[in-house]
């Protein structure tokens, strides 16, 4: 429990009440709002639970977020809520001074002294105290280096050298880190690479790092646990129940900030790390909508990236991303199988198309020489053949010819104008 005080005012005057209530703190409250298991509406759910509690009078509550995330805080319009009332309020670094109360007043309260440089006369906590005063983020590299000064002291004198094989402020975490990675097997060494995509998310713009916590039984080699079991004896990483389930997580972030080989390693598969972001929101909308189409990876750099993420291997894929996969490769299967048919379809009336053309066009042809043959047979039967007639005096003959002579050119003028597709051979026929 905690004993607060609250602010009455009554008469014109402001005086403090006291008041017991309960509290609850949320720490590392950036690592909630990046996590993918939990949706937007649950998420809203739980502050929405939290701002009644903190509403009731008997619950205090704060949550502590990384000021590189703060921009997330804005998605939830409850936890802005009384921002401009001092809801919010932001822990700077610490000063000179109170990291020099940090630094000394735990030694004084343990009886433990300060070894003295022979060259310089410096005590160890003056040079401890100006190297923590240029690190911004000194406060988990101090933590960890004042005790590994305590673990690796002199009687009840802490020493100088051993601040110096440390590394420092700002190398001691990633020193350590190197020195308990140089003396594991090689088959050990090779599990860091299996293991950081366990421990470390990445936002989807690239540009901000956080750890994760991982289970026990994600490790899939026997070097894998080795690696993890060495890191938590080294107190790089911890173990703990998480959810009822044995996770592991690093000790501290600054593991992975000044260790080096996280560091290369970060550089080399940045991209991956990206895409894996985004394919694990893109897979649980996917889950969330009952494995609906409409959330299937699309044609293009989504798809392209998945793929290579699966083909690259260095971040592992769970079975609900690898099933993302496949049904979107399938389903762009189909539609390129859809769309060579539909073309080779389009192909062949083309081809159909141009040939009835062709025909069609021959035939135009025959039927104009017929209509030719026609004019020039009707102009004989009016001339030449007409003046024979007269000649043995059969004229009754020519009427019957002309009437034959007449239907033949209208029948071959009337094909002669006729469509491309509908032209028929004319009858030559009296």
């Amino acid at each position: 429990m905690l004993l607060a005080k609250k602010s009455i005012k009554a008469a014109g005057d402001t005086k403090l009440a006291a008041f017991a209530c309960f509290t609850i703190v949320i720490d590392r409250l950036e690592v909630y709002l990046t996590t993918n298991a939990v949706d937007e509406a649950e998420k809203n759910t739980v502050f929405a639970v939290l701002e009644t509690l903190s509403q009731s009078g008997v619950f205090m509550l704060l949550l502590v977020s990384r000021n590189d995330f703060y921009p997330l805080l804005a998605n939830f319009p409850v936890l802005m809520r009384n921002k401009d009332r001092g809801a919010h309020f932001d822990v700077t670094p610490p000063t000179s001074g109170e990291l020099s109360q940090m630094i000394r007043l735990p030694a004084i309260a343990a009886g433990l002294e300060w070894e003295q440089d022979d060259k310089s006369t410096i005590t160890l906590d003056d040079t401890i105290l100006a190297d923590a005063s240029l690190q911004p983020d000194c406060l988990p590299l101090l933590q960890y280096t004042l005790q590994e000064l305590y673990m690796q002291k002199n009687g009840n004198t802490l020493l100088h050298d051993t601040y110096q094989k440390l590394g420092g402020i700002d190398g001691a975490i990633g020193q350590r880190a190197e020195q308990r990675y140089d003396v594991m097997p090689q088959n050990v060494q090779n599990a860091l690479q299996h293991v950081l995509p366990l421990i470390v998310q990445i936002t989807e713009d690239g540009r901000n790092l956080t750890s994760r916590t991982a289970g026990w039984d994600e490790l899939e080699d026997d070097s894998h646990i080795v690696f993890v079991e060495l890191m938590v004896e080294s107190r790089l990483f911890v173990s703990e129940l998480h959810q009822s389930k044995p996770c592991f997580k690093v000790a501290h972030e600054a593991v992975l900030r000044r260790w080096h080989r996280v560091q290369d390693w970060l550089k080399q598969h940045q991209s991956a790390l990206v895409s894996k972001r985004r394919l694990e929101q893109q897979t649980k909308q996917w889950i969330d909508d009952q494995r609906s189409q409409a959330f299937l990876l699309t044609e293009g750099k989504p798809l392209s990236d998945a793929v290579a993420l699966l083909a690259d291997g260095s971040v592992k894929l769970s079975d609900n991303e690898k099933g993302l996969i496949a049904a979107s490769q399938k389903k762009q299967k189909q539609k390129k199988l859809l769309k060579r048919t539909t073309v080779g379809a389009l192909a062949c009336l083309t081809v159909i198309s141009f040939c009835a053309m062709l025909f069609s066009f021959e035939l135009q042809k025959l039927a104009e020489r017929k209509r030719l043959e026609a004019e020039d047979l009707m102009g004989f039967m009016i001339g030449d053949f007409a003046n024979t007639l007269r000649s043995v005096k059969r004229m009754d003959l020519l009427e019957g010819i002309s009437n034959q002579a007449i239907s033949y050119v209208e029948n071959a003028q009337q094909q002669s104008n006729s469509g491309l597709f509908n032209v028929t051979q004319p009858s030559a026929s009296f």
